[in-house]
Order: structure tokens, then sequence, then C-alpha cells
């Protein structure tokens, strides 16, 4: 499974292969979307939902 974590700030020394970390954008989020090919499973804290909220 794919892992993408949306963060300006936090890196890793060496990230597994199947994680990305990308700028908080909605483009980001409609290309997994799209791209999933089965449903998309979003977690994260009241900053994002809010957020994500806003972008409809």
């Amino acid at each position: 499974m794919d892992h993408f974590i949306f963060s300006r700030t936090l890196t890793f020394v060496n990230p597994d292969k199947k994680l990305e970390i990308k700028d908080l954008n909605i483009t980001e989020i409609a290309k997994i979307r799209s791209n999933s090919g089965t449903d998309v499973y979003l977690c994260g804290g009241g900053v994002f939902a809010g957020w994500f909220l806003e972008m409809n």
C-alpha cells in the first residue's frame, strides 16, 4: 500500500519506497484519488480535516 504524508517540514533519512512526502495541495490529493483505482483513506488532525473541508 502506498503512503502519502502531507507536510512542509517532515523529512525521513531513509524513507520506504512506498512512502512519499508531499506539500498539502488539493491537486496532489486529486491525483492520488484519480490514480488509486480504489478507495483512499485520509487520516489527520484537526488542521488537516479543517483544510480538507474548506477545499470541498
